[in-house]
């Protein structure tokens, strides 16, 4: 069975392939999850209680804290990445 996490990851990784041609395999989708995690990653805004938007390795990022993820990746001139 699928869990909503999985989904999340999921759509995340093809967000990348359509937004910043990038290819996410496991390794590096969760490398980019701790530099989140751990600071590494540059803090652009915060949009609700529970998530936050990153610029992390040139991709802007939405973070869930209740799921410990990336659930999406944002275009690269979005609103929210200046």
């Amino acid at each position: 069975m699928t869990t909503a996490a999985q989904y999340m990851t999921a759509h995340a990784k093809t967000r990348a392939v359509e937004r910043y041609n990038v290819s996410l395999n496991r390794d590096y989708y969760w490398r980019l999850v701790k530099m989140i995690q751990r600071g590494k990653a540059e803090f652009i805004q915060r949009t609700s209680n529970t998530r936050t938007v990153w610029r992390v390795d040139g991709m802007v990022a939405v973070y869930s804290s209740r799921h410990k993820r990336i659930i999406t990746f944002l275009p690269p001139k979005c609103r929210e990445a200046k």
